[in-house]
């Protein structure tokens, strides 16, 4: 029943923000610094080896944490592995 599988990309979480989290109703961060982060690129994979239907994304990958080209490899090898099934957002 799912049409398309987002994963985001967290380096970096924080016990604590400032007084208020922006993007939150409560002002509370949404995830704790002990959530799993995981590779986006390496999870989508994982997950397109479950599947042929579902498309798969990035939303957003940190461009300037990586080595642009080697990630550019890495997403074009996913794209054409899946099918065409990847949308790379990069941030």
């Amino acid at each position: 029943g799912f049409e398309t599988l987002w994963f985001g990309d967290q380096d970096v979480m924080a016990d604590e923000e400032g007084p208020h989290h922006p993007y939150s109703d409560d002002g509370e961060i949404p995830a704790s610094a002990q959530t799993d982060w995981l590779d986006p690129l390496i999870a989508l994979s994982f997950a397109a080896a479950a599947t042929n239907r579902i498309e798969l994304a990035t939303g957003v990958l940190v461009l300037p944490e990586r080595n642009p080209v080697i990630t550019a490899k890495q997403a074009a090898s996913l794209d054409r592995m899946t099918g065409g099934r990847l949308t790379l957002g990069v941030g």
